[in-house]
């Protein structure tokens, strides 16, 4: 009767809340082995191992899920380049525009490369696109009306003001505008985003930055606002683990408004009245 009303509450002489006679001199005489199993037995640690292991297994599901859940939103998200109409405008002389008209012909674009400056002045990007002779247009020392109106994607240099009368041109005629901060996020493999801006002191924080993450992670980039690291030149080099801390001036996120920019870090150093 005992036994009975002390199974009512789980304990029974099976388990190891009741000892029986004999049961103390037959433990210490078992082997190691047997003896350490009762003893995690006893404190719960077998139970626990078994819990932690579901748990664990359940997580790794999870990551899975959310990985795939994230390429998903990748692909739906990444812009299709493939036999668009895309006018660059400003090709520039610092790196970017180059990095940015080789990047969309990668990408299957049919390209028209625009720029106020004469062939001249551009001379050093030209040189560095020869190979695309063919595979691109180019309408120099000057912008045609046209071009802005026949094109489906104007992407803008980042010297061009917001207001200028040619983007405002394609955006009432419901064209497509971006730059290549846009183009590099929404074709960005990694969402270990790192995004700086700010008056001030922008350089400083995201050179140190890409420092510290680089001691933790070699695998981490340092993009844009740079003539050497234009954000299209290094985008091919960027697998979904990377780290990426990027400088973001305000002229580049003029136009980021609606737009897929989600960094998973932003950081704005100081806001004076030069960006208000």
């Amino acid at each position: 009767e005992i036994l009975d009303t002390l199974g009512i509450a789980n304990i029974d002489p099976d388990g190891y809340n009741i000892i029986l006679q004999g049961d103390i001199i037959h433990f210490c005489e078992m082997p190691t082995v047997e003896r350490r199993q009762i003893v995690e037995d006893i404190a719960g640690i077998g139970i626990y191992e078994e819990k932690k292991q579901h748990a664990l297994n359940d997580l790794s599901k999870v990551e899975e899920t959310l990985c795939l859940g994230y390429f998903l939103m990748y692909y739906k998200n990444k812009m299709e380049l493939k036999n668009k109409k895309v006018l660059l405008m400003g090709l520039g002389i610092l790196g970017g525009g180059v990095a940015t008209a080789r990047w969309l012909v990668e990408q299957g674009a049919i390209l028209t490369v625009t720029d106020m400056k004469n062939e001249e002045i551009l001379k050093p990007s030209l040189e560095k696109l020869k190979d695309l002779e063919g595979k691109a247009r180019f309408v120099l020392g000057r912008h045609e009306e046209k071009d802005f109106l026949d094109n489906d994607i104007i992407v803008v240099n980042p010297d061009v003001p917001a207001d200028n009368k040619f983007v405002e041109l394609a955006r009432k005629a419901g064209k497509q505008i971006e730059n290549e901060l846009t183009l590099f996020f929404s074709h960005l493999k990694s969402k270990n985003v790192v995004a700086i801006t700010g008056t001030r002191g922008k350089t400083t924080t995201t050179n140190w930055t890409a420092h510290f993450l680089k001691m933790h992670n070699v695998d981490t980039f340092l993009v844009g606002n740079s003539p050497e690291k234009p954000f299209l030149q290094e985008i091919k080099n960027i697998n979904e683990n990377s780290l990426v801390v990027l400088e973001v001036p305000s002229y580049h996120l003029e136009i980021v408004n609606g737009k897929n920019f989600k960094p998973h870090v932003a950081v704005i150093t100081t806001l004076y009245r030069d960006h208000i």
